[in-house]
């Protein structure tokens, strides 16, 4: 005869706190590497998960010397999880399409420092967002690329600002400006003399490397 579960029909909202927790530890890889996001000490995480495990009358993870690891039962919760804040997250985007007004956060994140008038240009299309949606919570800040693309593959971004050197999948990719890369070179090199437009790509191939590795 299979155990059941003691967690109440319909979830309540203890266990979809719970569940937060569990999906932030297994996404962080343990409970320790889950303090800074969830803001709350190991121990506490600990009870949470002890709770959780208990209301489910299930084995979700192994913590101790081995480190930390999912259960096949655990690994099933998280997807459950992620599948049911899923839709929860559909559901509040569907009932805020509903009003008249864009409300809710918009997370904008941005790799590299801007220069003057790039950030110029983005503090006036916050203003034009700001006045047209005055309900829209615009949250503002900077991360490394790829940080910044594991927060927009997971929707806890929204749009970013980065320099395009590859496409990951799963990701948008659109343009919005370009801007020259200059190649410099000391007086004491060949081409110090030369006029920019007679160095070829082929002379520049030719140069050696002198470049140091350690």
């Amino acid at each position: 005869m299979n155990k059941s579960s003691i967690i109440p029909k319909p979830v309540t909202e203890y266990d979809l706190r719970l569940l937060r927790i569990y999906k932030a530890v297994v996404e962080n890889g343990g409970f320790a590497a889950a303090e800074n996001e969830l803001g709350i000490t190991r121990s506490t995480i600990s009870v949470h998960m002890s709770n959780l495990e208990t209301r489910m009358k299930l084995k979700l993870c192994l913590r101790g010397r081995g480190g930390f690891a999912l259960t096949e039962e655990g690994q099933a919760v998280y997807y459950a999880a992620i599948n049911l804040f899923d839709s929860l997250n559909d559901f509040s985007l569907l009932v805020g399409s509903l009003g008249s007004e864009l409300s809710g956060e918009l997370v904008i994140l941005c790799a590299d420092q801007l220069d003057a008038a790039k950030q110029q240009k983005l503090a006036k299309v916050i203003q034009i967002v700001h006045d047209s949606f005055p309900n829209l919570h615009l949250v503002l800040d900077g991360d490394s690329i790829h940080n910044i693309e594991k927060l927009l593959l997971k929707d806890k971004a929204h749009i970013a600002l980065f320099p395009g050197y590859q496409q990951t999948e799963g990701l948008c990719y659109q343009p919005i400006y370009s801007e020259p890369i200059y190649l410099c070179c000391s007086k004491e090199h060949e081409f110090f003399t030369q006029v920019d437009t007679v160095i070829s790509a082929e002379m520049l191939a030719s140069v050696p490397d002198h470049s140091s590795r350690n």
